[in-house]
């Protein structure tokens, strides 16, 4: 079956094709990911999928739906969510996406930037 096969998607190979799409949890504190994000996440990892997807992770406080809402507007926001992706690397072969959302004002201008931040939760400086 294809399902158990690796995929190659330009330069991240998913050990298989099962994937866990994003599920909001709402657990977050202050934007922090918490233990729950650790386990959540660590148990897919560990449980072998190929493909495990971040909630969406707000660019700024505005962005968020809810205060229980993840986010990566600042430094102690990214380490927390490193400590989960260093969980994930160490016993899993789970690729990690993370899903990133940023919020438009009225007037058409973005609140917060995800550039620096998205690359080092997903990697860069874990």
């Amino acid at each position: 079956s294809h399902l158990f096969q690796s995929l190659q998607l330009r330069e991240v190979r998913l050990p298989n094709r099962i994937g866990i799409p994003p599920m909001c949890q709402y657990s977050a504190v202050d934007g922090h990911v918490t233990d729950w994000h650790l386990v959540h996440y660590g148990a897919r990892a560990v449980g072998g999928v190929g493909l495990v997807n971040t909630e969406m992770l707000c660019v700024a406080p505005e962005a968020r739906i809810t205060p229980g809402c993840a986010g990566l507007w600042n430094d102690a926001q990214q380490d927390a969510l490193s400590r989960v992706v260093r969980f994930c690397r160490q016993h899993g072969q789970a690729a990690l996406g993370i899903q990133p959302n940023g919020m438009w004002t009225f007037l058409g201008k973005a609140v917060g930037s995800s550039a620096s931040r998205t690359s080092a939760a997903s990697g860069a400086n874990v």
